[in-house]
This record gives C-alpha cells, structure tokens and sequence, in this order.
C-alpha cells in the first residue's frame, strides 16, 4: 500500500490520485522516511555491471 507523502505539496500530476506518494520500504517503524543510507541495486542481462560514482 502506498500512502501520500507528508513532504507532499499540490502540484500538476499525470498521477490517476493526483497525490505524490512514498514507497513503503521507504519508510520506519513509525511511518516516517528513514534516514539510513539507501542503495540501488539494477539487474540485467548483459553480465556485469559497476557501480555508479
């Protein structure tokens, strides 16, 4: 389930709810953002891939 932003403001949106919403992994115990470091992880099919600087 996604849920609106707190950080939300209004603006224009091609968005079906018109909210801007925060992934649920992205938030604590308590419901807030986190503030622990976050990676991105890519997959692919072409073999290795190096992290990006």
């Amino acid at each position: 389930m996604m849920r609106p932003s707190s950080a939300s403001k209004p603006s224009t949106s091609n968005d079906r709810t018109g909210l801007k919403t925060t992934h649920p992994e992205l938030l604590d115990e308590n419901g807030e953002v986190t503030n622990e470091e976050l990676w991105a992880v890519r997959f692919s099919d072409e073999g290795l891939i190096l992290p990006e600087a």
